[in-house]
């Protein structure tokens, strides 16, 4: 990709060869992620009746290999479903951010052995059948930074080496009551330091990191709006994108700030892997070509240098974009 990326900075016409790793799309997400006019909103309150088995097989089908996108198809994510809701809720007891959960019936744990790229590649999946959970009907909440994994390990079977247990979420129908709405609000208010969505000139510039987006280009700018909605650890929104007339590039703040890296695991990166779900399905369901492709170490030194990207930020993919 190299010799092909350093062509396309200088050549208009290079662009098109990097197009052969395009993925299909999957038709479940298109609808829910583009017709999004709104904020996610993540449930933690339940009925804690268990769903029926057509949503409940939809989601899961939704987070198989064959129909999802893969950022890194080579790196495996194992999804386990804890059917006793009330056992992991004890287990997480205690945990900030976590024990608020309320009468969830079931629990999917995500799991990755470590290796290059695997928090990205986890977020960039699981928002995938988070998304189709939530088009099933299905209230769901991102769990993971205030995770202390050995706590959740022995709910687990058959844990092979090198494997751990980045992520889960609570699957079942979102209590709509008044009640459940004021319990919820409480809690939300006693979370401390949830930050406010940025506006778009903020996670994003046009041509280099120094001119912030201003929105001259409307189709990219709805893409980009569903990148602001994209969920975030407190809501933090470590991502910038950077677009320039073919692609687009995706960076991360990797400095510490509340809780980022929690065991060993970059949890900027996974949020950075669930924007870059939200670029890909929002690209897709306008009929516009693409995918992540994951530059070398050559190659974002080359993408920092023509961007300005700043050392604070890691470069986690870019996306040439064909319009059609």
């Amino acid at each position: 990709m190299t010799e092909r990326l350093g062509r396309a900075l200088f050549r208009p016409d290079a662009f098109h060869g990097m197009m052969e790793r395009t993925v299909p799309f999957p038709p479940i997400q298109r609808k829910r992620v583009w017709n999004s006019s709104r904020p996610s909103h993540s449930a933690t309150a339940y009925t804690g009746t268990a769903p029926n088995p057509s949503p409940q097989t939809s989601c899961t089908r939704s987070s198989r290999q064959a129909e999802s996108v893969a950022l890194y198809p080579e790196i495996a994510v194992r999804w386990h479903i804890a059917w006793e809701g009330a056992t992991v809720t004890r287990a997480l007891r205690g945990q900030i951010g976590i024990s608020r959960v309320l009468n969830a019936p079931h629990y999917l744990i995500a799991l990755s052995k470590e290796r290059p790229g695997y928090m990205e590649h986890l977020g960039f999946r699981m928002e995938q059948l988070i998304l189709a959970a939530t088009q099933a009907g299905l209230g769901t909440c991102w769990l993971g930074r205030a995770l202390n994994e050995a706590s959740v390990r022995p709910l687990v079977p058959d844990i092979a080496a090198g494997e751990h247990i980045v992520a889960l979420t609570p699957l079942g129908y979102a209590d709509g009551s008044q009640t459940a709405r004021i319990v919820e609000g409480i809690l939300r208010w006693g979370a401390n330091g949830v930050e406010e969505q940025k506006p778009l000139p903020e996670i994003a510039s046009h041509y280099i990191w120094t001119v912030p987006w201003t929105g001259e280009d409307g189709d990219m700018t709805r893409v980009l709006e569903q990148v602001q909605r994209a969920p975030s650890w407190c809501n933090t929104q470590p991502w910038h994108f950077v677009v320039d007339e073919r692609w687009v590039i995706a960076t991360v703040d990797h400095p510490p700030r509340r809780g980022n890296v929690r065991e060993g695991k970059a949890y900027y990166r996974l949020d950075g892997g669930i924007a870059m779900c939200h670029f890909h399905l929002a690209v897709r369901a306008r009929g516009w070509q693409g995918t992540w492709m994951v530059p070398e170490e050559a190659e974002i030194k080359m993408l920092r240098d023509r961007y300005a990207t700043p050392e604070t930020h890691d470069v986690l993919g870019i996306y040439p974009v064909q319009r059609t």
